[in-house]
């Protein structure tokens, strides 16, 4: 079933956090881009010894349908885990990993608006400079730091499930491990408010403007954003919270 939905959220950090977060950010985007130059150059290289399948490959993208043709290769040489799944073994490639190795592998040509096939471009496959400040999520966010201010601002754009998408992939995760690994002091900390199209809809069906969910709240600033939804001190918050524990 279909979910639209989207966030938005920033946060304020504490001097000392700033470069561990960057740090992290920058490995993961880093590493995705290795292991995209690997997937593809394993793809070229196994094409390169199938005639059967470089055969396959060159009809499809007569149909731009190249993609999948590099897919199947990639499931080939990266099966999906079997079960049970208590003894699964995550694949090497997730599906950041195979839609970068993709658009190495793949260009298209608007004269004769068909794809092209070409091997990857170690150039194309460059770490990111140390002193990057933005970073693309999934295809579905950014997540942008201003160090002057010390603010970092996550953004997923509406689309289907593309909030899911952006948190579990290899980026969103490291970077909500890093804020969650944050020592939060006076004054910094922040939030993220999530809508999606059903609670939207229901709202609108009743006559309201559904502001959205605020389902991460850190810091003192978060929490203040947090007690002030509930319309309740932050002290009287904290009590309720641990009443509930």
């Amino acid at each position: 079933m279909s979910c639209y939905n989207e966030e938005t959220g920033s946060f304020l950090l504490p001097s000392a956090a700033l470069m561990p977060l960057r740090r992290a950010l920058l490995a993961a985007a880093n590493e995705e881009i290795a292991l995209g130059y690997a997937c593809a150059q394993a793809v070229h290289d196994a094409l390169q010894k199938d005639a059967g399948r470089m055969k396959d490959l060159r009809q499809a993208l007569k149909q731009n349908n190249g993609r999948d043709v590099l897919l199947g290769i990639m499931d080939k040489l990266d099966p999906a885990p079997s079960y049970p799944s208590w003894s699964r073994t995550p694949r090497k490639w997730d599906d950041d990993v195979r839609d970068r190795a993709a658009s190495l592998l793949l260009t298209y040509d608007t004269e004769t608006r068909s794809q092209k096939y070409r091997a990857p471009r170690k150039k194309e496959a460059k770490p990111l400079a140390a002193g990057t400040l933005r970073f693309d999520v999934a295809g579905e966010a950014s997540i942008s730091i201003d160090p002057k201010t010390r603010k970092v601002t996550w953004d997923v754009a509406r689309n289907n499930r593309a909030v899911e998408r952006a948190r579990e992939s290899r980026l969103g995760t490291a970077f909500f491990t890093a804020l969650n690994a944050i020592t939060w002091t006076r004054g910094t900390g922040g939030h993220i408010t999530r809508t999606y199209e059903h609670t939207e809809d229901a709202a609108r069906d009743n006559g309201h403007f559904d502001s959205g969910r605020t389902l991460t709240a850190l810091g003192p600033l978060g929490e203040a954003h947090r007690a002030d939804q509930m319309g309740v001190s932050v002290a009287r918050m904290r009590k309720m919270f641990a009443l509930r524990r």
